[in-house]
């Protein structure tokens, strides 16, 4: 039952990730801290977290500092929840109906991602008016691609997560169990990831293919990365950017930036987070500036200095360990666990929680099976630790959440007075988020006294975002507008000199790599 409730959560958090549907991050931080609280014990679980404890210090001493308060925030809540699913996960073997409830329920994404292409793109062109600017120009350009994305920011991260389910599923087959099914969630996965046309999450794929392949020769199951190779070759085809190496090229850009940004930092680096708006500053020109470096173990480095770069070796050594000692008893799960990992030398998807959730539920399982030997007592250790860690992402999403709500309220209000009272609400709920659009419209709205109070919470967040341009020029506008002529012009000047450009309210800026 357990790894029921576990398959299901990983499901609600890919088909409505927290990034874009933030109930959801409460639903699944609080149902894994519930399952750490009341579920039965078992051999094994997480390693003793002590070692965790220099990690933490490091990662406080960065945020200090750091370009990005907010986002390293999150993303600690992000490595709470992961902490807390990893745990749960650990507490008992995966059953065949919890696999198999969680590769289908992924691989029906593929029906949304088909359902895109036919129809949902032109809907969605149709209500393109209705986005703000900033968005506007993102979606507009998602769309114009043509590639299916489904529930995901990015058609490359429904692809990893489709790849994610491939090995799992083409491990039923080779032993002949649920076969119909098997092969079922394999033609889902097919044709997502045709639609997304992601070389990337179809090259996994086929290698996930091929190493489940090896040993067996003789099979018919050789037909099925033989016909992935053929669906690989065509979606080269079907892309001219790759024949131009554009996403290369991007990718060498963002590297080169992370690169520049730990050399503008080595020791402490600018803070867990705050990569995207440190990159803001690079003093030659880019084609793009996201948030993530598009390689964990460069923007580790460039966050946290040369001990980022130990921890992410680490990590990765972890993983290597942990799916070498898989590899006798589930082949499947073994390769399935580094899909997403190796996915992330090249892009971000650990960063989206509705990706990251799917990957600590394998790695949990995992765990689960390699600790079967263990003695019981290991376990309980270290429980506490996942418990914190899980109440306290809790604590965040639900903030976010509620703060998310009570913004949305305050945009829809079309009195000043009482739209400034929801948006000074909504703040205060999550200061940590990026400027929000009932703040902006507020403060271009606001009277002599109401830019008062805003010129404080402006102030407010700008300590979680002490370098951003839009936060500082939002400030000089506040300052001018209730007469403060001397701070309206030193927060003009800091805009100035942070960057001309901030990724969260610039229209113009291009939207991210493919």
């Amino acid at each position: 039952m357990q790894a029921l409730a576990l398959a299901l959560l990983a499901i609600v958090a890919a088909w409505t990730p927290p990034a874009t549907w933030a109930f959801a991050g409460v639903v699944v931080a609080m149902a894994a801290t519930g399952l750490l609280l009341f579920g039965t014990t078992a051999r094994g679980g997480v390693a003793d977290g002590r070692w965790l404890l220099p990690v933490i210090l490091w990662v406080l001493l960065g945020m200090s500092t750091g370009w990005d308060r907010g986002q390293a925030l999150m993303e600690l809540a992000l490595a709470g929840l992961l902490l807390a699913i990893i745990s749960a996960a650990s507490r008992r073997r995966p059953t065949d109906r919890g696999v198999l409830v969680l590769v289908l329920g992924i691989s029906l994404l593929g029906i949304w991602a088909l359902w895109q292409v036919l129809i949902g793109f032109e809907m969605a062109r149709q209500a393109l008016p209705s986005l703000p600017g900033g968005l506007r120009a993102a979606a507009r350009f998602r769309l114009d691609t043509g590639r299916a994305f489904a529930s995901q920011a990015q058609p490359g991260h429904l692809a990893v997560l489709l790849a994610t389910v491939v090995p799992l599923a083409g491990q039923n087959l080779l032993e002949r169990r649920h076969r119909f099914v098997s092969a079922i969630v394999l033609a889902l996965a097919a044709t997502g990831l045709l639609l997304t046309r992601s070389p990337l999450g179809m090259g996994l794929a086929l290698l996930a293919l091929l190493g489940l392949a090896r040993g067996h020769w003789g099979t018919r199951f050789w037909i099925v990365p033989a016909a992935a190779l053929a669906a690989f070759a065509t979606v080269l085809l079907l892309r001219p950017d790759l024949l131009s190496l554009q996403p290369v090229v991007w990718r060498l850009e963002n590297w080169h930036n992370a690169l520049w940004v730990w050399a503008s930092s080595p020791i402490t680096g600018v803070g867990l987070g705050g990569f995207g708006q440190a990159g803001l500053a690079v003093p030659f020109a880019v084609a793009n500036h996201p948030q993530h470096a598009h390689c964990l173990p460069l923007e580790w480095l460039a966050e946290m200095g040369i001990p980022g770069l130990i921890l992410a070796l680490l990590f990765y050594g972890w993983i290597l360990k942990l799916a070498r000692r898989l590899w006798l008893r589930n082949r499947g799960l073994a390769i399935a666990l580094l899909v997403v990992p190796l996915h992330n030398l090249v892009d971000f998807s650990l960063f989206e929680p509705g990706i990251a959730v799917v990957w600590a539920l394998l790695a949990g399982w995992g765990l689960a099976l390699v600790h079967e030997d263990l003695p019981e007592s290991r376990e309980t250790r270290s429980r506490w630790l996942p418990v914190v860690a899980g109440a306290l992402a809790a604590a965040v999403f639900g903030l976010t959440f509620a703060s998310v709500v009570a913004d949305r309220h305050a945009v829809e209000l079309q009195e000043p007075r009482p739209a400034l009272e929801h948006a000074l609400r909504a703040f205060h709920l999550a200061p940590w988020r990026p400027i929000l659009p009932s703040l902006a419209r507020a403060a271009d709205s606001a009277g002599r006294a109401g830019a008062g109070a805003l010129a404080g919470v402006v102030a407010e967040a700008r300590w979680w975002r002490p370098h951003s341009a839009a936060l500082a020029s939002l400030s000089s506008g506040l300052a001018s507008h209730i007469g403060d002529l001397p701070a309206a012009a030193r927060d003009a000047w800091a805009a100035e000199i942070f960057t001309p450009l901030d990724r969260r309210t610039s229209p113009s800026n291009p939207p991210e790599s493919p």
